[in-house]
């Protein structure tokens, strides 16, 4: 009988401890709202200027934390980058950082209330001026 009693203790921890930590992996938050579901790809326009380059952003909240890729076709030649050190602005709005072979600098971006595109504007470290950066899926 003793058991049985102190498995079912045993049992009853670890199912609450499970449950506190909500199933994440790693013991990270899991993202809540709408910042949960724009995770995929999003075909881009990114200009540089008035130029318009053609391309897919990808965001992802694997673990709980937001994540996001780009690649683009400048002029035959594929650049990818990263996005990285998101932060949620307000609703629909986050700002991140954009990183790649050419630079790094602020992606400022809002998404539609069905999060089925957004509209952004990136500007470059130590330049002046910002750009259209606008995705639908």
């Amino acid at each position: 009988m003793k058991t049985k009693t102190l498995f079912t203790l045993l049992m009853v921890a670890a199912i609450t401890f499970v449950m506190g930590c909500g199933g994440r992996r790693g013991g990270r938050q899991k993202l809540r709202g709408w910042q949960s579901n724009i995770d995929g790809s999003y075909k881009s326009e990114i200009f540089s200027g008035n130029t318009p380059f053609r391309g897919v952003t990808t965001f992802s909240s694997d673990g709980g934390k937001l994540g996001g890729t780009y690649e683009l076709d400048d002029n035959g030649e594929k650049v990818t980058g990263l996005l990285t050190k998101f932060a949620i602005t307000g609703k629909n709005t986050m700002k991140c950082r954009w990183t790649d072979k050419n630079g790094e600098g602020n992606f400022y971006l809002t998404f539609s209330e069905d999060l089925s595109s957004f509209k952004g504007t990136w500007d470059s470290d130590g330049e002046g001026g910002q750009s259209a950066w606008n995705g639908k899926r």
